[in-house]
């Protein structure tokens, strides 16, 4: 009998490990992970997939002191920081504090926003990154970090001299300046920092203790050394020395944290985060001749249906955030290597799409 117990045993012990193993990530993504960190395009690999009411954390590679990746470990998440800001924008908007159509030279009257053809920038011009500003503000040499010192004296600076090539609203032109713009106006809309206004208003109501634009004494002893993509060693993005930007690329995440974040935004709820959420992925307009637009996020068309998302990269980091439209299958990939990571995301929601 007793024997028969522990053959038992054995046999369930069996079953749960085939099944761990056999998860939700399809073998083609793993493998596709596999051959990244051994050709040494990744140092790390974290994926956080959903499918319909199940979800799993799944890790490849090491950390240079030998630890295997978790979904507690902190990675720079980049420009997936926009998709946040976007939120912030779309829930003051239901709140009534702001239009889409508000110029946004009315939130900051310190500054001199420049115009063009007689037609401000409006808060909507740049969530669809139609402001007609550039990338960065061209006295804004060195991309490499540590970012030299740029504050919000030097930031006023640029915009009250910039001449603009093309009205605001015109042509998509990807500008990581106007969503650091549209940082400032949230905060000063809500009378709070933007590190104040992210925790209290999304990363709280989402339990998302291990995230922040400052990296905590919790979160430190947990953060991934970054890359770049030659393998070298990359400095940190030091957001204290130029926090005009924060809205554009200042977050750092985690993995299990980004999970509570991809539920939400796949989530079909009437809160206002959730309400926001949805209003922020809406589809405006197009992104030149690429995917449909809304707050930040892109959505992109595939036989399997179309795909919301966002990507990020750093000096020494690399992310992605999708969803299928449908709200039934989402990944997030978290990698400490400036290496894309966007179509393995797109190889596990939509193989058709590029």
């Amino acid at each position: 009998m007793k024997m028969q117990i522990v053959l038992l045993a054995v046999l369930l012990c069996l079953c749960r490990s085939t099944s761990a193993q056999t998860g939700l990530l399809p073998e083609t993504i793993k493998n596709a992970a596999r051959e990244g960190i051994a050709a040494g395009r990744y140092k790390t690999l974290v994926f956080a997939v959903v499918d319909g009411e199940k979800s799993e954390i799944v890790s490849f590679g090491w950390l240079p002191d030998h630890r295997k990746p978790d979904g507690d470990t902190v990675y720079e998440i980049g420009s997936v920081t926009k998709t946040f800001t976007a939120t912030l924008l779309a829930e003051a908007v239901i709140s009534g504090r702001v239009q889409l159509d508000t110029p946004i030279q009315s939130l900051l009257p310190d500054f001199k926003i420049p115009t063009r053809g007689g037609r401000q920038i409006t808060l909507v011009d740049i969530a669809t990154q139609r402001s007609g500003l550039p990338r960065m503000p061209t006295d804004f040499h060195d991309e490499n970090t540590p970012y030299p010192p740029y504050d919000l004296e030097r930031l006023k600076s640029f915009l009250a001299t910039y001449k603009m090539s093309r009205d605001p609203g015109l042509e998509y032109e990807y500008s990581n300046l106007g969503f650091g713009l549209l940082g400032i106006a949230m905060a000063a809309s809500a009378h709070r920092p933007y590190g104040v206004l992210l925790e209290q208003n999304i990363l709280q109501p989402l339990g998302m203790k291990m995230s922040g634009t400052a990296l905590n004494e919790v979160m430190r002893p947990h953060m991934a050394p970054g890359f770049d993509e030659t393998g070298n060693p990359a400095n940190s993005w030091n957001f204290g020395r130029f926090d005009v930007f924060e809205g554009a690329g200042a977050i750092r995440s985690t993995a299990a944290d980004m999970l509570r974040y991809l539920k939400a935004n796949m989530g079909e709820g009437t809160d206002l985060l959730t309400k926001s959420m949805k209003l922020a992925q809406t589809p405006r307009c197009h992104n030149g001749a690429g995917p449909l637009i809304g707050l930040a996020w892109e959505q992109q068309s595939s036989k399997r249906g179309n795909v919301v998302w966002h990507d990020g990269r750093t000096a020494g980091y690399a992310t992605y955030v999708g969803f299928t439209a449908d709200r039934h299958r989402g990944v997030v990939i978290l990698s400490n290597t400036a290496s894309s990571v966007t179509e393995l995301g797109f190889q596990y929601l939509a193989s058709d799409a590029p």
